[in-house]
């Protein structure tokens, strides 16, 4: 833009001089051709005078003097001739001059109104803008030309840009004195650059950069022209402020981290930045620490610049000094990056004089009992604080089936506890390293080859500086005592199944004696009586007697399944079919007691998982009870429905009920409620039904009361 303004400016030049020339030209052409008539007159007087003069010397009849006067006035009018053509010449070269120029000046003019429009518009896109203000004598700015950015920017109109009043409005109340400074050194002609804010109408706040470039009149020793220009920046100061944000938590950490760090230059080991850590640790003041390199503090110099150079993010122990010169082990980790473009990395150091100290004395106490507890018969480890074993005696080695310490050194407590023992094992070590007293008790233990031990044990703390550094204790074995104590407890439960099974022969005995008994009788009344009425009277009690055996043998078949670990067909079953279909089989039984019978089954099928044999039986087993101990004439209903947790089949009758004292042996097996014996049956119906419920994941719930009747309900979870 400045090269095409520069060009124009040379053309203007140019043609202003040319433009000179026209007048000037028209005017040296009047004169010449003044000049010319003044000569040709002057020539002709002098023409006229020499004609006089001849004819005064060689008489008027000498024709001589004619031909000297038309010679004379021949080449008088060929010089006027030759004159009046050079100027006409000149002036036609002098106008194809200025109509290229002409030209020449319309191009640069197009050029100029292209490259204008080419600003307006990239203006006009982009958060850039400029102006230029004319400052009259008074002092007085008006804006000559600006960019449309600048109104799209600070929300002013053309009208308001030169107001100090509408600045002051969009002024962020903070910046405001330094806008205005800003002014006073541009007005005194001072070049200026500013950063400053403002409010947008919509409430916005936007940063701006501004330069100006004032022009000094030297004749009025003022300005009297302002160049000025301005930039959104915006999004650069919320990138600084966000880095800042970023680098003032960075930095808080770097403070408050306990460890002293150290901001090390990878390639010189020169000291960046440390934080207050460091100056407690080395005893240096930050100045003098940011003075020195890595190497400075280190009481091994070689092995640190090596260790720099390689790259380590860990040294377990190096030692380094402080400013007294005292010499002190510790612990480096390091962090490698990148520090405004140059290698470097953050150093962790801690002081690990303390936790030496504490390796020390727990291996002088090691060592003070290693001869006593060598030679002990009790199990002797010892602990450090991490839970991990620093030593184990011959006998700990044996207990835990273990052939070298080394197996076990190192190695956290855990590798020697039951699984089921772990938390209970850790909760005792916590409590004991937090100085709480942890009285003798007994324990498992797993040994090396996965059997489980038994053992009692007694821990005590290891103190050192009223510090608690370690656990130490014994082990002796129980083992055998243990095992002896399983044995008697299993003896003990073997006795009990043995009783158990006695009662249950004795119980199933005289359940089958009863039948027996009767068929025995009825048999020798047959072989005693030949009235055909009697006989066939004791044959039917005969078979009626045989089909309780039966039963009572299906029966006993029907626990020793339930009580095996035999599984269970398993399929989606409708409640409502098993209900209809044990119903059915029953009608015979309902009908000769004369009992009403009612279903009652929701619209939509009941479904259960389970096996529909052993669901029907449980169900058969419940109604049975419920016809046998409801008087004729009585009721019986059978429900099925569907709750939120459970798929439920309820049979209630109008029965003779339950005594309160009989209820809760209502499922053990062989009990019957009637002792005499008038109502048929064994007492393992209820037995039969609850083991098969409790097989499906289900219950049985019962009410009752005496002279109304039961209800008993069959639970079982829904699919």
């Amino acid at each position: 833009m400045r090269n095409v303004n520069k060009s124009l400016s040379k053309i203007l030049n140019q043609i202003g001089r040319r433009l000179i020339f026209i007048p000037a030209a028209f005017i040296r052409g009047e004169d010449h051709r003044r000049h010319g008539r003044r000569v040709l007159l002057i020539g002709l007087f002098l023409v006229g005078l020499g004609a006089l003069l001849t004819v005064a010397i060689l008489g008027i009849d000498n024709p001589a003097w004619l031909l000297i006067l038309l010679l004379s006035a021949a080449t008088l009018l060929v010089t006027q001739h030759y004159w009046e053509r050079d100027w006409q010449g000149e002036l036609r070269q002098r106008t194809a001059e200025l109509a290229a120029i002409a030209a020449q000046y319309r191009q640069v003019e197009e050029t100029l109104r292209q490259n204008e429009e080419r600003y307006r518009i990239i203006s006009a896109v982009t958060s850039d803008f400029t102006f230029t203000d004319r400052v009259e004598s008074d002092g007085h700015q008006v804006t000559e030309w600006i960019t449309a950015a600048a109104f799209r920017m600070t929300g002013l109109t053309h009208a308001e840009w030169s107001s100090l009043e509408a600045w002051e409005r969009i002024l962020y109340p903070a910046d405001k004195f330094l806008f205005r400074a800003s002014w006073e050194r541009t007005l005194s002609g001072q070049p200026d650059a500013i950063e400053y804010r403002i409010v947008t109408g919509d409430g916005q706040l936007r940063w701006l950069r501004r330069w100006t470039l004032p022009v000094w009149d030297e004749a009025t020793q003022r300005v009297t022209c302002i160049y000025g220009a301005a930039q959104d920046i915006t999004q650069r100061k919320q990138a600084e402020e966000a880095l800042r944000e970023g680098e003032e938590k960075y930095w808080r950490l770097f403070e408050l981290e306990s460890d002293a760090l150290f901001l090390i230059d990878n390639e010189t080991g020169h000291i960046l930045e440390v934080n207050a850590a460091a100056v407690n640790l080395y005893g240096y003041s930050r100045e003098e620490l940011l003075q020195k390199r890595n190497v400075d503090l280190s009481a091994e110099p070689t092995a640190t610049r090596q260790a720099t150079y390689a790259g380590l993010t860990r040294i377990p122990v190096r030692f380094h000094h402080n400013k007294n010169g005292a010499v002190f082990p510790v612990e480096i980790t390091a962090s490698h990056l990148l520090w405004q473009g140059r290698p470097a990395h953050i150093a962790a150091i801690r002081d690990i004089t303390e936790r030496m100290q504490i390796d020390t004395a727990l291996w002088e106490s090691a060592e003070r009992f290693r001869r006593i507890i060598e030679g002990a018969e009790a199990g002797y480890f010892l602990i450090d604080r991490e839970g991990k074993f620093q030593r184990v005696n011959a006998a700990w080695l044996r207990l835990h089936k273990y052939d070298s310490a080394d197996e076990v050194i190192g190695q956290h407590f855990s590798l020697t506890q039951v699984d089921t023992d772990l938390e209970q094992a850790e909760t005792i070590v916590a409590k004991l390293l937090n100085g709480e007293a942890i009285p003798p008790g007994e324990f498992t233990r797993r040994c090396r080859d996965g059997t489980i031990g038994y053992h009692t044990f007694s821990i005590s703390p290891v103190i050192h500086d009223d510090k608690v550094i370690g656990l130490e204790g014994f082990i002796i074995d129980t083992t055998a005592r243990k095992q002896a104590e399983q044995q008697h407890l299993a003896l003990l439960l073997e006795r009990e199944r043995i009783q158990i099974l006695a009662d249950f022969i004795t119980q199933a005995s005289h359940e089958f004696r009863t039948p027996l008994a009767t068929i025995n009788t009825s048999t020798y009344l047959l072989q005693k009586t030949t009235d055909p009425l009697t006989r066939q009277q004791q044959i039917q009690q005969i078979e009626e007697r045989v089909q309780d055996i039966a039963a009572l043998v299906d029966a006993l078949t029907t626990m020793a399944k339930l009580d095996s670990t035999q599984s269970l067909t398993e399929e989606v079953i409708d409640l409502g079919g098993v209900v209809e279909s044990v119903h059915t089989s029953r009608q015979k039984s309902l009908q000769a007691k004369h009992l009403h019978s009612q279903l009652d089954l929701p619209a939509q099928p009941v479904m259960a998982r389970g096996d529909i044999h052993y669901l029907q039986q449980a169900l058969g087993c419940i109604l049975d009870n419920a016809i046998r101990f409801t008087p004729d004439e009585g009721a019986i209903t059978i429900g099925v429905a569907q709750t939120a947790t459970n798929s439920l089949i309820e049979i209630a009758d109008t029965g003779v009920g339950i005594p309160a004292n009989a209820f809760p042996r209502i499922f053990e097996r062989f009990y019957r409620v009637d002792k005499s014996g008038t109502t048929r049956g064994f007492g393992l119906g209820l037995p039969i039904a609850q083991a098969i419920v409790d097989r499906h994941g289900g219950r049985i719930e019962a009410t009752s009361e005496v002279g109304k009747g039961s209800v008993f309900r069959i639970l079982l979870p829904p699919v």
